[in-house]
C-alpha cells in the first residue's frame, strides 16, 4: 500500500479528516467495476463491428478476385482466338498469293497458245497458197 499512487478511499478519508465508512468504499469499488464492465462491453461491441466489417471486406475482396479471374480467362481465350485467326489469315494470304501467281501464269499461257494458233493458221494459209 505504501507508495501506491492509486486513490484509496480510506486514505483520502484520513487525509481530509472526513469519516470513512465501508459503504463508501463498496460504492466506489462498485462504480469502478461497472465502469470496467461498460468499457469491456463497448470494446466487445466495437470488436463485433470490426469483425463484421472484416467479413464484408473479405467477401468484397473475394468477389473482386473472382471477377479478375474471369477476366483473365476471357483475355486468354481472346488471345487463343486471335492466334488462330492470325494463322488462318496467314494461310489465306499464302493461298491468295499462289492464286495470283497462277492467274498470271494462266494469262501468259493463253497468250502463248493464241500466238501459236495464229502462227499455225498463218503457216497453213501460206502453205496452202504456195501448193496451189
Amino acid at each position: 500500500m505504501f507508495g501506491s499512487k492509486r486513490e484509496d478511499p480510506e486514505r483520502m478519508a484520513l487525509l481530509s479528516g472526513a469519516t470513512y465508512t465501508p459503504a463508501q468504499s463498496i460504492s466506489h469499488e462498485r462504480k469502478a467495476f461497472l465502469a470496467g464492465v461498460d468499457g469491456i462491453e463497448s470494446g466487445n461491441t466495437r470488436l463485433k463491428q470490426s469483425k463484421n466489417q472484416l467479413y464484408q471486406s473479405e467477401a468484397i475482396g473475394h468477389d473482386i478476385l473472382s471477377d479478375l479471374q474471369n477476366q483473365r480467362e476471357i483475355i486468354g481465350r481472346g488471345r487463343e482466338m486471335f492466334a488462330e485467326q492470325e494463322d488462318l489469315h496467314g494461310n489465306i494470304d499464302g493461298k491468295l498469293q499462289s492464286m495470283g501467281f497462277n492467274q498470271t501464269l494462266n494469262k501468259y499461257m493463253c497468250w502463248i497458245i493464241v500466238f501459236l494458233l495464229v502462227a499455225i493458221a498463218t503457216i497453213s494459209v501460206v502453205l496452202a497458197l504456195t501448193l496451189d
